[in-house]
């Protein structure tokens, strides 16, 4: 049995997160490894084509710029990488963007995300285009600072409009 979009293999351990381009159709996934999976055009066959990452934990989430041209990538070792769609370079690289593991990023629109931690904060980024620095714009606390977060409420994920 098949279907028609094909088959998301090549992603190691358990696959957590998917997105996927506009025409021409490119997939990117990951799961419970550092590594970022490719795959093109439907329908979608094969292991796909790594195309690393440059993540050192699991990749929590992938999420594709609205203009198709850039992905960005959180994971639990505390990075967010900005990634071209087609060269697949890093363009990029936030290491320590949060004090604990990333769990989700949203594209608010083609310069900004917004990510949210198990360290209880949202906080909002400018992206570059092409390759430079991201600048952290904004920082939101479940408690203010010093104080103790109640282990009950975490921060978990992020919503976007579409």
């Amino acid at each position: 049995m098949g279907n028609k979009c094909g088959d998301i293999l090549g992603v190691q351990g358990n696959l957590l997160c998917v997105d996927l381009t506009a025409r021409p159709y490119n997939l990117f996934s990951s799961g419970e490894v550092p590594d970022i999976v490719n795959h093109e055009k439907i329908p979608f066959k094969g292991l796909g084509t790594s195309v690393g990452g440059g993540h050192t934990n699991f990749v929590n989430q992938i999420r594709v710029s609205p203009d198709n041209t850039r992905f960005a990538s959180v994971s639990s070792d505390k990075k967010i990488n900005i990634v071209d769609t087609k060269s697949k370079a890093i363009l990029a690289s936030t290491d320590g963007a949060h004090a604990m593991g990333i769990y989700d990023v949203a594209w608010l629109d083609d310069e900004r995300i917004v990510t949210s931690s198990a360290d209880n904060t949202v906080k909002l980024w400018k992206v570059p285009k092409t390759e430079g620095p991201m600048e952290e714009l904004h920082q939101f606390r479940q408690t203010p600072e010093g104080t103790k977060a109640d282990p009950k409420m975490q921060v978990l994920g992020v919503l976007s409009r579409a």
